[in-house]
């Protein structure tokens, strides 16, 4: 839920639209990123 407060807080501190996106899309790939990352782990102990 933090998270979304900081997004929230960036999005009232940048009312352009542009920045809000930049954002967002970095977000997004910090959470795919560590989906991938999990998901690599699990399948990395499952081969051991």
């Amino acid at each position: 839920m933090s998270l979304i407060y900081r997004f929230l807080a960036i999005y009232y501190m940048y009312p352009r639209n542009n920045v809000f996106i930049l954002h967002l899309i970095i977000f997004a790939l910090i959470i795919i990123f560590r989906f991938l990352l999990r998901n690599f782990n699990q399948l990395f102990h499952n081969i051991l």
